[in-house]
């Protein structure tokens, strides 16, 4: 969903992405919608300047849901894209980000 041309492209997205998208500005302050080519270049799987990259998502009662990114260690990441991504995918309310050090890390 992007913000588009007007070409109705916001019309034919299915009701959950919509109200999504207003999650997500609301819990961001107003973030501004994403365009196709702002999810192309940020989920690529080659573009490097993400700060995390998918590990796991969990069902963890009727109507919730973890899910767990890697961060590479960092105690702090960007993580308006994944937002947006958990947003638009049908989450009413997102907790977090929060840093876990999980137990299968190995201590330096």
């Amino acid at each position: 969903m992007g913000s588009g041309s007007g070409s109705g492209d916001e019309e034919r997205a299915p009701q959950f992405a919509r109200a999504g998208r207003e999650a997500y500005a609301e819990h961001t302050g107003g973030g501004r919608p994403w365009d196709l080519q702002d999810w192309l270049y940020r989920f690529d799987p080659d573009e490097h300047s993400r700060g995390w990259e998918w590990w796991d998502a969990t069902v963890t009662g009727p109507s919730r849901v973890h899910v767990r990114v890697d961060s590479w260690g960092e105690p702090v990441f960007g993580c308006q894209d994944l937002l947006w991504a958990v947003f638009t995918a049908g989450a009413v309310r997102v907790e977090g980000p929060t840093v876990q050090i999980t137990s299968f890390r190995e201590n330096p």
